[in-house]
Parts: structure tokens; sequence; C-alpha cells
């Protein structure tokens, strides 16, 4: 895993952990599991990536291009 450069968890805070009352599967044509489904493949990929030396979170405290900010502030400083 360390071949990597930079991990990062988009939305950790996920519909399905934090934000129940949004998650739907209805009008929704890349969502089809439950929401028990859905949180455990949360927790297994946060479990699976948790050691990378580089892993870093953009959590839903804000709007989308707020997020795709901070994404990109974290990328290009590892880019580099």
């Amino acid at each position: 895993m360390v071949q990597y450069k930079s991990v990062v968890f988009f939305f950790q805070v996920s519909a399905a952990n934090g934000a129940e009352d949004f998650y739907s599967v209805e009008d929704h044509s890349a969502r089809f599991e439950g929401l028990e489904l859905a949180r455990e493949r949360d927790r297994r990929a946060t479990e699976a990536w948790r050691l990378h030396p580089y892993v870093d979170t953009v959590d839903n405290r804000t709007d989308f291009d707020s997020k795709v900010r901070r994404r990109l502030n974290l990328f290009f400083p590892v880019a580099t």
C-alpha cells in the first residue's frame, strides 16, 4: 500500500454513517445497497486504508466545491 503517495477518503462521514436521513437507493443509479450494507462497506474501506502513512479524510462539513478544494489542497503538496 505504501506505493501510493496519497489516499483520500471523500465523505468519510457518509450518508450511511452520520447523515442517514439523506441515504436512499431511490433515484440513485450508483447506490443499490441498503443502509446496513453501506455502513459495513464504509467501515471496511476505512479499515483497509487506516494504517497507510498518507491517508487523509475529506468529510461532509462543507458543500461539494469546498470538498473538491480541500482534496486538491491535500493532493498537490504530495504530488510535487
